[in-house]
């Protein structure tokens, strides 16, 4: 739907209470397409938003897998979708729209797929002989300098109107972008700068690494050879260094070219690679340390500092090996066909909350559970990010499955967590957190999770104390459609 008519037929729109509910819907239903796109429009509110709550929260996400009535092979190949629910004067709105990527409006010209796993065989020959692939800006969003990016590992940025979410287009930034630009960027507040990866494959495969910093241009800052073809999905970023962990897993390049099924079956666990600690000084990125340690899979990491002593230290979600990628995957299914529902999806591979202290000269890294506490999404409070921190706040749910998901607090120093209060069911997303105007304490401000209800089929934003996450949400901000579950967002505070 053209976006112009997308604001008129949304114009109109109200939102109001789900006149019944289906006990028997499950959180598997919120993988499903994004039902309708619209500019803002005004949200209900349940309960009260807290009067310094001012600013836009923006989400990413697959927010179309099932474009020509066929699922995608796997979640990661969703169409990418930016949901923004923009808080003030204790009112919120919200909007919602598809990313309107090359390759997807080239699908939609020739009516069915034509790149990724689910594509036709010819098709995907076809784009592998041309080496075309499909950015489908799915995974995060990052306001910078005014401008709003969609962001996926295997892409350039595309650039959305912060005010309207309109796509503007595909920016490698004046060339500044020399190939993929990671869905994982860390905004180090000290150094007002957002720093972010990229790999570009090749007979070479090579690690990019970026700065784009608040008031300059944005820059490559330095760049190292890959031993094999691989995957890195986040990093670290401190006051000092950046930290690539560089995980076991190698890429088959030809079937990966050629997208042939299964999606999972293109990456390979060898641990007998061993994993490798990459990392950059920020006053000195030429000069890159490098060295071996034991082997584990990262999705994402929590924040990382650089001590007095010389040390690095950082927080993740680890992984005994990389089997939650088809895991992963097949949640995409489970939403549209209830016979393929996993009876367990998180399976045997729950990340475990631990903590990295990397001594450089000696070349060594040490990982270290963090108590019994698991979960995924850890974020902490963005005054915070780079330097030394207390609290981690992220998902968890219960055995194994994502059905009655929570948000915890955890305390990093002690290993004790705090879980907010889940209505039966639901399924929250990635906590964003928004300190509170003049806070000084860590953990003064708010949490905002995309919040899905099966029961009622609709999604919300729940505002959350951030300090005590087990008190019932101070609002929640109603659409009146579900929104499909989102990888990550970013909030930016009005100015």
């Amino acid at each position: 739907m053209p976006f112009d008519a997308m604001q008129k037929k949304s114009s109109s729109t109200t939102n109001t209470d789900a006149q019944t509910g289906d006990p028997n819907r499950d959180w598997t239903s919120v993988m499903r397409n994004l039902p309708r796109e619209h500019g803002f429009e005004q949200l209900r509110i349940e309960g009260e938003l807290p009067a310094g709550l001012q600013g836009t929260l923006y989400r990413n996400g697959a927010m179309q897998v099932a474009p020509f009535g066929d699922v995608y092979s796997h979640w990661f190949e969703g169409d990418g979708g930016v949901v923004a629910v923009r808080f003030g004067d204790g009112r919120a709105e919200g909007a919602a729209a598809l990313v309107q990527t090359d390759g997807l409006l080239e699908e939609r010209a020739a009516g069915g797929l034509r790149y990724g796993w689910s594509a036709p065989l010819w098709s995907r020959i076809s784009k592998a002989w041309t080496g075309k692939i499909k950015n489908a800006a799915n995974t995060n969003v990052l306001p910078w300098q005014g401008r709003l990016f969609a962001l996926m590992e295997v892409g350039k940025p595309y650039e959305l109107d912060p005010d309207t979410l309109q796509t503007i287009g595909e920016t490698d930034l004046g060339g500044a972008v020399v190939g993929p630009f990671s869905a994982h960027p860390h905004r180090v507040d000290a150094l007002d700068t957002v720093f972010n990866i990229g790999v570009r494959y090749g007979v070479t495969s090579h690690l990019d690494f970026y700065a784009w910093h608040a008031q300059r241009p944005a820059r490559r800052i330095s760049t190292v050879a890959l031993r094999f073809p691989t995957m890195i999905h986040d990093f670290v970023a401190t006051e000092n260094h950046l930290v690539a962990l560089i995980s076991p897993v190698k890429i088959n390049v030809w079937r990966a070219l050629a997208m042939m099924r299964p999606a999972h079956k293109t990456f390979a666990w060898r641990p007998d690679l061993g994993m490798e600690v990459v990392v950059v000084p920020l006053d000195d990125p030429a000069n890159v340390t490098r060295f071996e340690a034991d082997p584990f899979w990262v999705w994402h990491f929590g924040n990382g500092f650089s001590t007095d002593d010389g040390t690095i230290r950082f927080d993740l979600c680890r992984y005994d090996n990389f089997d939650s990628m088809q895991g992963v995957g097949d949640l995409i299914h489970a939403g549209n066909d209830a016979t393929t529902r996993p009876t367990n999806p998180r399976g045997d591979y729950k990340g475990r909350y631990a903590q990295c202290r990397i001594d450089l000269s000696a070349k060594t890294m040490t990982t270290t559970d963090v108590g019994e506490v698991y979960g995924e999404f850890a974020r902490v409070n963005p005054r915070v990010e780079g330097r030394a921190h207390r609290y981690v706040w992220m998902c968890q749910g219960d055995a194994g499955d994502f059905a009655d998901e929570r948000i915890i607090k955890v305390d990093s120093q002690t290993g004790d967590a705090i879980a907010s209060q889940s209505r039966p069911g639901c399924w929250p997303s990635e906590p964003v957190f928004v300190p509170r105007p003049g806070a000084t304490a860590e953990d003064d401000g708010w949490l905002l999770t995309l919040v899905y209800d099966p029961v009622i089929d609709t999604s919300h934003v729940a505002v959350l104390d951030a300090a005590d996450p087990s008190r019932e949400a101070l609002a929640r901000c109603h659409f009146d459609h579900h929104v499909p579950m989102t990888f990550h967002g970013n909030f930016l505070a009005a100015r």
